[in-house]
């Protein structure tokens, strides 16, 4: 697979040995002319051989016994051509995040996969960074852990997800069921984590998220982080503590910082949210969720909210607040506008309303009067103080 050469420009030739563990030398290079083109010059530098890694670690991993057992990685970098494959029972631990490095030097493959049929069980991924030749960038997620079962009481602690394009993520995790993921780090070009709930069987929940941050560098047509179920299923009961989410450049128009849909019963505890500026819809796109509870959130640009009753908002600061044609309770939060068809504010007392920073900017649509469950619905252009009298 050379490709054609081009005059006083060096181009860059790899490779692949059929057999890496026996092909452990280049012995000659050959050019080819397909043209007759004349005298001329080539010039041939640096031919080396470059180790396949994921052949030492994926043997090490395959050689354990089904009980499973732990795969350590040294310090230093870990060049790969392909995937390394996860298994059952798995413990893949490296030195660090700035010490152990798998790099992958193929934008078309991914760093780490699993996709095989059934479960996953006690598969743990810790203390390495899985990152894309900053030369190359990448047409796969980097670590894209799918069964078609599901992942059970496994887990994900201090691994960076870097160099990816813009339409991929460092995380793309599909079924999990009472799992943990601590302290995930994502500075990319694409999006940080998916969790896809639409796998044939699936199901996620009951798991946590602690100290989780993602920064996107480049304009890119997905969500920063992107929260999904479809097909009757949902996410639930998720439990997400000190999450930060930032986009540092503008997004496409169907993209956010945040972007959940069909998730039920979720915490976001401390949550950062930025960015999500030119094209892009927002920092928060919450849809056909309930009972989800976003409380101490810093929410920096507009969140849009359709179809999604009965989630609460408790001391967040806000953008621009979009609700559509469902109930959300706010308590304690401090937005610049909430504007829609039913937005309720709950127990609209003294406490509460000392709490917004603008009160002629708070306006909604609905009946100025209390219902019976106490709840107020806002009139358009009425200010709060006029709802509370």
């Amino acid at each position: 697979n050379i490709p054609t050469l081009v005059a006083n420009t060096w181009t860059r030739i790899g490779l692949t040995l059929a057999t890496p563990a026996s092909d452990t030398a280049i012995i000659s290079v050959g050019l080819k002319y397909v043209t007759d083109l004349g005298a001329c010059t080539i010039w041939i530098d640096d031919v080396k051989q470059v180790w396949r890694d994921e052949v030492e670690i994926q043997a090490a991993i395959d050689a354990l016994p089904a009980a499973g057992g732990k795969v350590v990685l040294s310090e230093g970098t870990f060049n790969l051509a392909v995937a390394i494959i996860l298994k059952n029972y798995l413990v893949l631990e490296g030195q660090g995040m700035a010490a152990t490095i798998l790099q992958q030097n193929d934008g078309t493959k991914r760093i780490i996969e699993y996709t095989a049929a059934g479960d996953l069980w006690m598969m743990h991924l810790r203390d390495f960074t899985a990152q894309y030749d900053s030369g190359l960038g990448s047409t796969l997620d980097a670590i894209y852990i799918v069964p078609t079962g599901v992942m059970f009481h496994s887990s994900i602690e201090h691994v960076f997800g870097q160099y990816l394009d813009t339409t991929h993520y460092a995380f793309y995790l599909g079924n999990f069921q009472s799992c943990v993921f601590i302290q995930l780090r994502g500075d990319s070009l694409g999006g940080f984590i998916k969790l896809d709930c639409t796998s044939t069987g699936g199901y996620n929940g009951d798991s946590v998220f602690i100290e989780c941050q993602g920064t996107v560098k480049k304009a890119g047509s997905v969500s920063t982080m992107r929260l999904m179920a479809s097909g009757g299923k949902r996410l639930n009961l998720i439990h997400f503590i000190y999450t930060v989410l930032k986009c540092e450049a503008n997004l496409d128009a169907a993209a956010y910082v945040l972007e959940i849909d069909n998730t039920w019963d979720c915490i976001f505890d401390r949550l950062q949210c930025e960015g999500g500026t030119g094209a892009g819809a927002g920092s928060l796109k919450l849809n056909n969720s309930q009972y989800n509870t976003f409380r101490v959130a810093y929410i920096d640009g507009n969140s849009t909210i359709t179809s999604s009753p009965d989630n609460l908002f408790e001391q967040c600061r806000t953008g621009a607040v979009s609700v559509a044609d469902r109930t959300v309770i706010f308590v304690g939060i401090i937005p610049s506008i909430i504007k829609g068809v039913a937005g309720v504010l709950q127990r609209p007392d003294r406490e509460i309303v000392e709490n917004f920073s603008s009160l002629d900017a708070f306006a909604t649509q609905g009946s100025p009067a209390l219902n019976a469950a106490g709840y107020c619905l806002l009139d358009t252009g009425a200010t709060l103080n006029t709802v509370c009298e």
